[in-house]
């Protein structure tokens, strides 16, 4: 009996040595620690050498390049932790050359199920095949595009007419008006169709894009604030800034929509807790990485990551995650416009996104835009001596307007409620060269503080902030300058073209 059984052993080996050799795909089997033990006859064409010459090497020594070695060792930690792991990386050769290939690593289990070793399945990758699947995948998005556009042309003017309508009216109730309430929240609603519509329009390329200096700290900081407002008490979210300044001349607002609807994506995944790691930095893309990517254009780029713990893509849905309309969310209020807006974004400013997602373990999306040099090395302005008094009680808006300013090289006092701003007004008269109000501030409102400004300096210019529109400062008020109003949200961008246009200043940077 014991014969039988040990026959019947040697048989299974046999057949599943013939069965490995014989194997179109390359196939390495590795011990835990990652040395080779066995290489059969396909990886040796791929590595162009014997495949027993590979044996006693290690894993991360067949790869090529900084990326496949970091996707490496990720493979290798997620195979230990008992998680097959897919994905693509460069084999380096024998001869100098290298290859890209689809790798797909198992953990090898004993009889007692403990893991012992790693089984790791190459297939090649030619550039044509990949660039064959990027012009089907860039014909679907064109055609979706068209009709996103078909779509939304016809609603824009209608939800415009209703959110200027309803912010009008908004503007002449009280706060303790009984209909304000409904107001608000018809604001809101009217607002969040309206982004809902900004993305059909950008999917379809119908927006145009308002160029100019990004402020990518700026903005990573306001996404951030407002992950950890909105996100669960369980979510931990952080910012790793690197490799400073960061060059990007784009639309500010439509990459930060792009940003957040990835953050909302993140944190949709991850309704009991997580992380959400927002990261820039600097990324150059060159040969090693066009061997992996090989639509990729070389040159320089900031690299903006967005990664979460949560439960990742299913692998079968990956191919249609950048299709409007399209969610993995049981939840049927969920728009599914967060990658495609990224996509759209991303392309219209000449960029691309890389998806590296681990199924159930979480998954981080990277935005790569070209990277303008000349924008970092611009001298800023100083403004022209001039000072501004910012009065908002919002503190992290507040705070993100002050660093903005002094940023574009103007002088800068805040207050943090209409009787500070009074308070500071009269002691700096004289040196004050615009006041940027809130309306809606504790103790005083913007409009209150407006006429106790104009009633000692009558020339001075005012701007108002709010998200309800200019209809919330024309009521009843004369001498409010025409286009005085800087609509919230604004971008960095927005807030300084718009100061530096009522201060004749030339601000750049």
């Amino acid at each position: 009996m014991s014969a039988d059984r040990d026959n019947g052993k040697w048989l299974a080996s046999a057949f599943a040595n013939a069965a490995l050799g014989q194997a179109a795909v390359g196939i390495l089997v590795a011990d835990i620690s990652g040395v080779i033990r066995y290489a059969n006859h396909a990886a040796g064409q791929l590595y162009g050498c014997d495949p027993e010459s590979l044996c006693g090497r290690g894993l991360g020594e067949t790869v090529s390049g900084s990326v496949s070695t970091d996707s490496c060792r990720k493979a290798l930690d997620s195979v230990r932790a008992g998680r097959p792991w897919r994905g693509r990386w460069v084999g380096a050769r024998g001869d100098r050359q290298s290859f890209r290939c689809e790798a797909i690593l198992s953990p090898l289990r004993d009889d007692a199920s403990q893991i012992i070793g790693v089984l790791l399945m190459q297939t090649p990758v030619t550039a044509d095949s990949d660039i064959a699947v990027r012009v089907r995948e860039a014909g679907r998005m064109e055609a979706i595009g068209r009709f996103a556009e078909g779509v939304s042309s016809r609603l824009d003017g209608v939800i415009r007419h209703i959110q200027d309508s309803v912010a009008s009216a908004r503007g002449k109730l009280g706060e303790k008006d009984p209909l304000a309430s409904e107001m608000d929240a018809a604001l809101t609603e009217a607002g969040r169709a309206a982004s809902f519509l900004k993305s059909l329009l950008l999917c379809g390329r119908c927006v145009e894009l308002k160029p100019g200096v990004v402020d990518v700290q700026s903005m990573l900081d306001r996404i951030a604030s407002r992950a950890r407002e909105h996100g669960d008490s369980r979510l931990l979210v952080t910012l790793h800034c690197v490799d400073r300044p960061y060059g990007v001349y784009g639309d500010v607002q439509v990459i930060e929509d792009a940003v957040w609807g990835l953050c909302e994506n993140a944190m949709e995944s991850m309704r009991e807790g997580g992380v959400l790691a927002l990261e820039v930095g600097n990324a150059l893309v060159d040969d090693a990485f066009v061997r992996l990517y090989p639509w990729a254009e070389k040159g320089d780029y900031v690299r903006i990551s967005v990664k979460d713990t949560g439960r990742g893509i299913p692998r079968e849905v990956m191919e249609h995650v950048f299709e409007p309309f399209f969610s993995t969310k049981v939840d049927s209020s969920a728009f599914g416009m967060g990658l495609p807006v990224a996509y759209a974004a991303v392309k219209r400013h000449s960029g691309m996104i890389l998806i590296d997602n681990d199924d159930g373990d979480g998954t981080r999306v990277q935005l790569y835009l070209p990277r303008n040099t000349e924008v970092e090395t611009k001298t800023k302005s100083s403004g022209n001596g001039k000072t501004v008094l910012v009065a908002e009680d919002e503190e992290m808006v507040r705070k993100i307007a002050v660093r903005v300013l002094e940023n574009a090289g103007f002088g800068v006092l805040q207050a943090r409620d209409g009787e500070e701003a009074c308070d500071v007004f009269a002691a700096n008269r004289d040196s004050v060269d615009l006041v940027l109000l809130d309306v809606q501030m504790p103790r005083k409102g913007g409009l209150e503080v407006y006429d106790c400004i104009r009633a000692a300096r009558p020339d001075l210019p005012v701007l108002f902030s709010s998200g309800y529109g200019i209809g919330a400062v024309e009521s009843g008020h004369r001498g409010i300058q025409a286009n005085s109003m800087v609509q919230k949200p604004y971008t960095p961008s927005q807030l300084v073209a718009k100061v530096a246009e009522f201060l004749s200043v030339s601000v750049t940077g």
